[in-house]
């Protein structure tokens, strides 16, 4: 009974909102939307800032997102006060942006695409997408029946409170802990998929008929942070089955073996298809068996092989440089820092 009730409730909340747009309406009224601009990769890069998204005392806030703008153009075109350069207005592709918090996207309805760090992914319904602080992405709804909400999370909620409940050796925890610290990640984001019928949905979608029911009760951002706390255990937990079935009793000494052998043109996306793992899990076992990213494993192997070839042949440093994957100044630049010496006075 509470599972329908749940979703007659959503249908109700989104039908109001492509009906009206009001929580976008909303928004532009109260905001500028004025975002400081960087340049990344030749692209303009939009910060997107908390004080746009967030209402004061608001840890946790819900976005409904559809490319479906005709009652919001209607009601603006004739407000001076409100540009419309500032309403979203497809099918112009969406800015380039990194966020000063958390987001989540999931897939209520049809699909949608999104460039992280310059990948290209297609994500369906049920998908759950978690960037990280620092992932440089846009997001494009291609149908006016695509639907997404954004679970945005302020970062002070996770370091003062959720990441000491969650457990230290969970995938997700450590995804935070490395954004919140500004670490290389050797992927900007976690992809989930929630089936119907099943908790994370449940939680999911919970989340989301509370936000919007009740986004002015004080009582509702505790409420909130209970469901999410509830999301992240339950996703961790989907993340644990998932290793449960791919596991192949991968060893360190396993490990090595390949990134000695593949050192110089090996990927991450290589070695995870290797071993019949996801990359997302192929990450995992390495830090598991290693503490190590495959960026850092494969830095070690290639420093390794350049005092062997130094050593023993009479190779000149740039066919050295080369036949580890390396451009001569980046292995100059490398060898030096890791060995403090340059390739020739070794």
């Amino acid at each position: 009974m509470e599972k329908d009730n749940l979703i007659k409730q959503l249908k109700e909340i989104v039908k109001h909102e492509l009906n009206t747009q009001e929580q976008l309406r909303n928004r532009l009224k109260k905001h500028q939307l004025q975002h400081p601009v960087q340049q990344w990769d030749g692209h303009k890069i939009t910060i997107y800032q908390t004080e746009n998204f967030f209402e004061p005392g608001q840890d946790i806030a819900i976005i409904f997102d559809s490319k479906y703008t005709k009652p919001l153009l209607e009601d603006f075109s004739v407000n001076a006060e409100i540009p419309l350069i500032a309403i979203p207005d497809f099918p112009v592709t969406p800015p380039y942006h990194t966020h000063e918090f958390f987001e989540f996207f999931y897939v209520y309805q049809g699909k949608c695409y999104s460039t992280i760090e310059g990948q290209y992914r297609e994500f369906q319904q049920g998908d759950i997408c978690l960037y990280s602080l620092q992932s440089v992405h846009n997001i494009i709804k291609p149908e006016e029946t695509d639907i997404i909400f954004n679970i945005l999370i302020r970062p002070s909620l996770l370091k003062e409170t959720f990441l000491t409940m969650l457990a230290d050796n969970n995938p997700i925890t450590h995804f935070f802990v490395d954004s919140l610290q500004d670490k290389e990640l050797e992927n900007p984001y976690m992809l989930f998929h929630c089936e119907p019928g099943s908790s994370i949905e449940f939680y999911l979608q919970k989340m989301i008929v509370e936000y919007f029911s009740n986004k002015s009760n004080e009582g509702t951002q505790k409420y909130l942070k209970i469901l999410l706390l509830g999301f992240l255990t339950q996703l961790a937990a989907e993340y644990g089955k998932e290793l449960d079935l791919e596991q192949l009793d991968l060893t360190q000494i396993q490990i090595m073996e390949y990134i000695s052998n593949h050192y110089a043109d090996g990927t991450l996306a290589k070695m995870a298809e290797y071993f019949h793992y996801s990359p997302r899990n192929m990450i995992y076992y390495l830090h598991k068996h290693t503490g190590k990213k495959f960026s850092e494993l494969q830095k070690e192997a290639r420093i390794q092989a350049m005092k062997r070839l130094l050593s023993t042949t009479k190779m000149p440093v740039s066919k050295i440089a080369e036949e580890v994957g390396y451009s001569i100044k980046f292995a100059s630049t490398v060898f030096k820092q890791e060995i403090g010496m340059t390739m020739s006075q070794y």
